[in-house]
């Protein structure tokens, strides 16, 4: 059997995107907490720029979440999250990525200002909620909810939806920006749906331990 090994933390959404994968596909693996921030060598050994999450599987590191993501589906195959031809899984990787590029990273600035008491600055929240607003219109226009987003079986478009939808949209919301999907039912309906399987509610579970665990200690 594989010794694998998933290094992070539970409130982290690219961790969670690959604990994901590992839990659909019944990988054995054990979870070591891991501060990105860490100075210490072998740390940077695993991940040269100190990011999270970084996967050991029998000796081998493999960091960046999509690279994992690619290294687990060539590892364990079935059940596929990629597709099973070049232009399904064309498809699958660019939505994936495009939630990761406009949507995580247009809301990641703004994580510390919603959640962790920093003072919000007008001018980061706006650019942040005008260009994930810009990706949600495009989002319109190509999802379509087979009950997921491209298909009727889970994917890596699902992992990154899961990972980062809710999130961005908690974010803008706790800042006063409004909602994201105001009015888009097939979402409403899609996220219910998503965050309601168990896997999903099995890494919200460990995340909002952890979270509730950081309260406690900052009081």
């Amino acid at each position: 059997m594989s010794h694998v090994k998933l290094y992070g933390f539970p409130i982290s959404n690219y961790y969670n995107k690959v604990k994901y994968a590992l839990l659909y596909k019944n990988i054995e693996f054990e979870e070591v907490r891991t501060d990105p921030k860490s100075k210490d060598p072998e740390w940077r050994r695993k991940s040269p720029m100190g990011k999270i999450p970084v996967l050991e599987w029998d000796g081998v590191f493999v960091f960046e979440s999509n690279v994992i993501l690619e290294f687990i589906e060539e590892k364990v195959p079935e059940p596929s999250l990629i597709g099973n031809s070049p232009e399904k899984r064309a498809e699958l990787r660019e939505w994936a990525l495009f939630l990761d590029l406009y949507i995580d990273l247009s809301a990641r600035p703004c994580y510390d200002m919603a959640f962790r008491g920093k003072e919000p600055v007008e001018s980061i929240v706006e650019k942040g909620f005008l260009s994930a607003s810009n990706a949600v219109e495009a989002m319109k226009l190509h999802f379509r909810f087979e009950p997921f987003l491209f298909g009727d079986k889970l994917s890596i478009v699902d992992l990154s939806a899961f990972a980062h939808l809710s999130l961005c949209r908690d974010t803008f919301i706790k800042l006063g920006k409004g909602d994201l999907f105001q009015g888009w039912a097939e979402m409403e309906a899609y996220l219910q749906m998503l965050e309601s399987l168990p896997i999903s509610k099995k890494v919200n579970s460990a995340r909002k331990a952890v979270l509730r665990m950081q309260a406690m200690a900052e009081k």
